[in-house]
């Protein structure tokens, strides 16, 4: 088993398990084996995972999934647990998930019931990014991330800077390159990072959205390096970074600093501010009004 996944059961073990797991990989079945020995942690305190199939707290669904199924899941996680004080949901290939189920889904990851937790695996670049958003991304092996590295490599970057700018891109290849090739696109990630960090810390940093003022284009993007450091919060909260692991390892400390006074709660709350304003900017509003209020609704959770 790789360090990522040792270091993720290690924090259920310590009790600082999240709501929400991607678990990704180039292979599916060491993707579902670390879902099922987590679940095995949180229902039974070990990892031995014979018994989940008798477990009325356990629930083991496929992306193909009717939509009538997950909403009894839905009812279900809303009922007191059987026999343990936790309740797991495993969803192996959501990348098959539909409209209907997403939506369904995206329900119980915005306000998941006390001590339910959920698990899933597939295809991260084919998961909507409202699912990944709402989830802790693990990597297990190669993947995109590696994949990322490959063509910023094969465009003529050093070595250091293809890690770096892939880690950048959370593993996204196109925004990689455009990381590394374009000086005002990786100011534009620094100055992301840097309000959205400031507003956590309690500040109104108005200037960003100014600076930004119709370019919808560059909005979405800001908010999804704001999304990866929400990313950095809850690997660092969890225990589970490692080296590689962090979007913004420049800016490392500042989000350790800040994820010791937020709950996995308030991040949830922190996510849901940040994809709303990018539902939002598919609207005719304006870019400026919506990522003022995005500032003012972050800067009201710290």
């Amino acid at each position: 088993m790789t360090a990522v996944a040792e270091k993720l059961k290690r924090s259920i073990r310590e009790g600082r398990a999240m709501h929400g797991y991607l678990i990704c990989g180039t292979d599916p079945k060491a993707a579902e084996e670390l879902m099922l020995e987590c679940a095995a942690l949180l229902l039974f305190g070990d990892e031995r995972t014979e018994a989940l199939s008798l477990s009325p707290d356990f629930f083991l669904l496929d992306g193909t999934v009717r939509i009538d199924d997950i909403r009894e899941i839905r009812r279900e996680v809303n009922k007191t647990t059987f026999s343990s004080v936790n309740r797991v949901v495993l969803i192996k290939n959501a990348h098959l998930l539909n409209d209907f189920s997403i939506n369904a889904m995206l329900k119980m990851l915005e306000e998941p019931p006390e001590g339910t937790f959920f698990f899933l695996s597939g295809i991260e670049q084919r998961i909507i990014p409202t699912i990944r958003s709402r989830c802790m991304t693990i990597r297990l092996g190669s993947g995109s991330m590696a994949d990322a590295v490959s063509a910023l490599k094969a465009s003529g970057a050093a070595s250091a800077d293809a890690e770096r700018y892939a880690a950048m891109a959370n593993g996204d290849s196109r925004t990689a390159l455009k990381l590394l090739s374009d000086e005002s696109f990786r100011k534009l990630r620094e100055t992301s990072v840097k309000s959205f960090l400031s507003a956590l810390a309690g500040n109104l940093p108005f200037a960003y959205s100014k600076d930004l003022n119709k370019d919808r284009v560059s909005a979405a993007a800001s908010i999804e390096f704001m999304l990866n450091a929400c990313h950095d919060m809850l690997c660092i909260k969890a225990g589970v970074s490692l080296n590689g692991s962090l979007t913004a390892p420049d800016f490392e400390t500042r989000i350790s600093e800040l994820s010791e006074s937020f709950t996995f709660s308030s991040i949830r709350s922190i996510i849901n501010v940040l994809t709303d304003a990018c539902e939002r900017l598919n609207s005719n509003a304006g870019v400026t009004p919506i990522l003022d209020r995005m500032i003012v609704e972050l800067n009201g959770i710290a």
